[in-house]
């Protein structure tokens, strides 16, 4: 019999810096920053489509409302930034660090991430229908009812997160660790293979597969 191969863990490769000190007072849509930092903007509804941020750091922006679609993030680090209701539909994110941001609503539909750490993150209500994700790490961070039906995950891992209501329909995962988070109510996992859960987290990932596929408990 063949053994099962040992799990995948998701190690994101770092961001790497900018090349210098330069900061900017503008963020403008559709063109390429290069080795900035970009810091206490207000960038709210901004139109920044197919914006490309390469070796950036952006430290408390505020993007509410933003459009990002098409935008391409390399080597980009977000600290403390505000990204609720942004739509990213369609970027791309190498390398992209993201630590105490606020991304209720984020729209990240058929994007792709690779090498990206969220830590810290409230992603309630995400939108991540259809995206790429590999070498994904979310820790320490919020994605209550966040929907990710038809993603493909390939190396993610999901620690000491809020996943409650968290929909996985039709995702095609490889290599998925969701140990140490809260999994009540997760939607979309009665076929969902390539996953790891904890030995505290079966009964309530039981009871969601059990919700599913219509069984009933009773004494």
């Amino acid at each position: 019999m063949a053994r099962a191969s040992t799990p995948r863990r998701a190690d994101p490769s770092p961001p790497e810096p900018p090349e210098s000190d330069a900061t900017a007072s503008e963020l403008v849509g559709g063109e390429r920053s290069l080795d900035l930092t970009f810091a206490d903007l207000d960038l709210t509804g901004a139109e920044l489509a197919h914006t490309e941020l390469v070796r950036c750091r952006l430290e408390r922006v505020r993007m509410s409302a933003a459009t990002l679609r098409g935008a391409r993030l390399v080597d980009v680090v977000l600290l403390d930034c505000e990204l609720s209701g942004t739509g990213a539909a369609e970027s791309t994110w190498k390398r992209v660090e993201l630590t105490r941001c606020r991304a209720t609503g984020l729209d990240l539909h058929d994007a792709e991430l690779s090498h990206v750490r969220f830590h810290d993150v409230k992603l309630d209500t995400a939108n991540v229908r259809f995206a790429r994700c590999d070498h994904t790490v979310f820790e320490d961070s919020v994605l209550v009812e966040a929907d990710f039906t038809e993603a493909t995950l390939d190396a993610v891992d999901m620690h000491q997160c809020d996943l409650t209501r968290l929909d996985l329909t039709k995702v095609r995962a490889t290599d998925v660790d969701l140990r140490r988070s809260t999994v009540e109510g997760l939607r979309g996992v009665a076929g969902l293979g390539g996953v790891t859960v904890g030995a505290d987290q079966v009964i309530p990932y039981a009871v969601s597969v059990f919700a599913e596929i219509g069984v009933r408990i009773g004494d």
